[in-house]
């Protein structure tokens, strides 16, 4: 029983020094020419960091907060979000993003 313990508590102490190790900005986090806003008000993009793609990223319209959605495990994802809105780019041990959608 005493082995199982140390071995969570390896992995886990592991884990938490790996988050700590890559604190860092979202790219831009959403650049151009990887956000892409479709004609019936649909936002799709990609978020990545330094090293890829971010999963379980929130993106959130700031304007009606219970509009939002969170990244796929590729760091994809699709959003309905009015032209003129601001997104809102957070995730844990990262810089909160604002970006404006225009058309």
């Amino acid at each position: 029983m005493k082995v199982r313990k140390l071995k969570s508590v390896l992995f886990f102490g592991t884990m938490f020094l790996m988050l700590l190790g890559s604190i860092q900005q979202l790219n831009a986090s959403l650049p151009e020419s990887r956000l892409l806003l479709q004609e019936d008000g649909k936002v799709s993009g990609t978020v990545t960091d330094a090293v890829g793609t971010v999963p379980g990223v929130t993106l959130i319209e700031k304007e009606n907060p219970t509009n939002g959605t969170a990244t796929d495990l590729n760091g994809r994802f699709t959003l309905n979000i009015p032209v003129g809105s601001t997104l809102v780019v957070s995730a844990i041990g990262y810089k909160t993003q604002e970006i404006a959608i225009t058309d």
